[in-house]
């Protein structure tokens, strides 16, 4: 897959949180018929699962696969363990840099059991492993490198490596756990049965302005690892400690970014929360994790959404909701054309919020890009399963929205 020169211009994204191997089981009934409140103190459950797999993902991972789907420079930057290689080939394919993707030592990559049922309510186990270091993966060297000029024989697919993040860490978090390696993707292109090509979307003139008509930039022109800083970032559910420190990071650096608390929630003080959300440019929650903040923090949802530029939250298939400049917008679900699998689908979804704010489109229309690929990958089985069809594309949002 031959690729142009990068453009330093062009918008990047780093992109904070977890790389994991998803075990994925299909349960072919309803959890809550087998629920007895009354007896929850003696909770001893068993499923029978027809269809078991296991799968790429971690919340970090799946963002940063959705939005390069959608043709953006993006950098993921996470701790993996010694069993991270096909996982990293998977990358190559892709044409992910895995530079700031630091292998720890000694641990094994996270892993995600996730149990879902025809109503789509999901069980999920996780065990941390690798990640659990990720606060020695520094956000401050990251974005430093990147703003640093390129060498010029560089094409866009590799840069010079950055200094090992764990000892620059080593000082503040009093852990040195691992080596640390870290490597770059240098794959010369992606895998042909897997499409990541996507084209001009010149039907969006009848919903925004002809400027803005364009929906989807070809991939070959922002080919993720090109020179140039990074422009947003964002903070997806990871090791606390690592959430907390890389938020002060993009914050010192003026780094806009997006946090994603999601399943950490519970493991952060309302102190914590309160200290990122203020240092946060856009907060996206779904509705349990939003009743949840607003428990914790004490504040209201609108309270919460007069702390940044944006407070996005997504009710599944009642839709999503957006408050931005005071204003409450409601954003339509869109339907499924053939439900397979929630797995991944809010992180697709985040990652359509991501393009959008980094396209410069209005949150109407981010809404709906979020809105329609968040659908789109439950259609897909696994958090990576979704490739994006520009015409596909272009025709499921005009039906949707137009």
């Amino acid at each position: 897959m031959p690729h142009s020169e990068a453009r330093p211009s062009s918008p990047k994204a780093l992109i904070c949180g977890t790389f994991a191997y998803d075990t994925i089981m299909i349960y072919s009934g309803r959890y809550r018929d087998h629920l007895r409140p009354e007896a929850a103190h003696v909770l001893d459950l068993s499923f029978p699962y027809e269809q078991i797999r296991t799968d790429f993902g971690g919340c970090g991972a799946n963002v940063s696969y959705h939005l390069r789907q959608l043709g953006m420079s993006v950098l993921p930057l996470a701790t993996v363990g010694v069993d991270f290689e096909p996982y990293s080939l998977w990358l190559d394919q892709q044409l992910i840099p895995r530079r700031y993707i630091q292998v720890i030592e000694d641990e094994m990559t996270a892993r995600a059991y996730i149990m879902t049922d025809l109503e789509d309510s999901q069980l999920t186990a996780f065990h941390s492993a690798a990640s659990a270091w990720a606060h020695n993966n520094s956000v401050a060297e990251a974005l430093a490198a990147e703003a640093r000029p390129a060498p010029e024989e560089s094409t866009g697919s590799t840069t010079a490596e950055p200094p090992h993040a764990a000892e620059a860490r080593a000082d503040a978090t009093g852990s040195t756990h691992g080596s640390g390696t870290q490597s770059d993707s240098g794959a010369p292109g992606g895998s042909a049965a897997h499409r990541v090509e996507v084209g001009d979307y010149g039907g969006f003139a009848e919903y925004e302005e002809p400027e803005l008509a364009r929906l989807l930039p070809d991939p070959h022109k922002g080919v993720s690892g090109e020179p140039g800083p990074v422009t947003i970032g964002m903070i997806t559910p990871d090791d606390p400690r690592a959430m907390m420190v890389h938020a002060v990071d993009f914050a010192a650096a003026e780094v806009p970014f997006l946090f994603d608390p999601g399943q950490q929630i519970g493991s952060l003080s309302p102190e914590e929360l309160l200290h990122m959300i203020d240092r946060s440019t856009w907060l996206a929650l779904n509705e349990y994790e939003a009743e949840l903040v607003s428990a914790r923090t004490g504040l209201a949802r609108t309270e919460l959404a007069a702390k940044v530029e944006a407070l996005i939250v997504t009710r599944g298939r009642q839709g999503s909701t957006i408050w931005a400049a005071e204003k409450e917008l409601t954003i339509e679900a869109v339907p499924s054309a053939a439900a397979v699998d929630p797995t991944g689908a809010g992180d697709a979804y985040r990652a359509g919020l991501l393009f959008g704010i980094m396209r410069g489109y209005d949150w109407p229309l981010t809404g709906r890009i979020a809105s329609l690929m968040g659908a789109m990958a439950t259609e897909h089985f696994g958090a990576q399963g979704l490739y994006v069809d520009p015409e596909e594309f272009q025709q499921r949002f005009d039906t949707a929205f137009l």
